[in-house]
């Protein structure tokens, strides 16, 4: 039995992952007793050194820090220790799993803006002087493609920067939905460019997530919150019933977060082939323009 009188070991690192949170509620349903303050147990476990071994190397999250806050607020213990037990059923695991198969992709969009930016830089201070040079000597006339590159190349890739900035931005907009930040889908980024069907699966495994705490303790809407509020009346409807709440919510969040990580690698991956294109066009301009000396020179010989 656990005894919550004693003091607390503070020294251990308050940081607020999904594997803290579903520690604390597996340690709850093995070790509170009835009519034990969840929040209680929480402070308690919390606050010793053990539960760095849940912390480190994870990224926090916003809402697995609101719902502890929240079953820890929970007057009614039995309550409370029921929301607990729920949330202890689900494997918090896959988070981590679909967020590494999505910063892969998000890398290489990484390494495609690295990759222009240094021949963009090498092509305006080494190739475009030479190339103006290699006109004077030879005593052409500057073509007509050269001369736009040459004076207004920098709109151009000015624009392409601004671009990948932008899908740079939006890619990593989209991380946070596989941290399931609770402000995730009030962003102006998100609004405006996220899929449709990444923001309805974020926001389904959120209400997923709030269920338990909601049915016992409803807060003030969220903005991330659905209007129609489907996965509340289902799990409702599974709660009348004589199926398994946790079991019903380990299978909507599965089947969610498989469609976000999709739709998430599928916007980038667009993303990544209108990049492509702009990239490979501009490039395309690069070269003719460096080669046109060379065929003028050709000629004056």
């Amino acid at each position: 039995d656990c005894d919550f009188t004693g003091p607390f070991n503070c020294s251990a690192e308050m940081k607020w992952t999904w594997s803290r949170f579903s520690y604390l509620c597996r340690r709850v349903r093995a070790d509170c007793r009835p009519g034990d303050s969840v929040g209680e147990c929480f402070e308690y476990f919390g606050s010793r050194n053990a539960i760095n071994l849940y912390t480190q190397g994870q990224p926090s999250s916003s809402l697995a820090r609101e719902l502890e806050n929240r079953l820890s607020r929970i007057t009614d213990p039995e309550a409370a220790q029921y929301a607990a037990s729920l949330y202890s059923h689900i494997n918090f695991q896959r988070f981590y799993a679909s967020d590494l198969q999505y910063k892969r992709a998000t890398l290489y969009l990484l390494y495609i803006a690295v990759v222009f930016t240094a021949v963009t830089a090498i092509y305006s201070i080494y190739v475009l002087p030479t190339m103006s040079s290699l006109f004077e000597l030879i005593e052409q006339e500057m073509s007509e493609g050269f001369f736009l590159m040459a004076n207004y190349g920098w709109v151009l890739s000015l624009f392409v920067v601004a671009v990948l900035l932008l899908s740079l931005i939006i890619g990593f907009k989209l991380k946070r939905a596989f941290n399931l930040s609770s402000g995730f889908s009030r962003s102006f980024i998100i609004r405006l460019f996220a899929f449709p069907s990444i923001k309805r699966a974020h926001a389904r495994i959120v209400e997923a997530l709030r269920y338990p705490v909601e049915s016992i303790s409803p807060a003030p809407p969220f903005g991330d919150k659905p209007v129609d509020s489907l996965v509340s009346r289902h799990l409702d409807d599974v709660g009348r019933s004589n199926m398994c709440v946790a079991t019903e919510m380990e299978a909507i969040v599965e089947r969610e977060f498989s469609v976000l990580s999709k739709s998430c690698e599928k916007q980038i991956r667009y993303i990544t082939i209108f990049v492509g294109i702009l990239i490979a066009y501009l490039l395309s301009q690069f070269l003719v323009t460096a080669y046109i000396p060379i065929f003028y020179s050709g000629e004056a010989i």
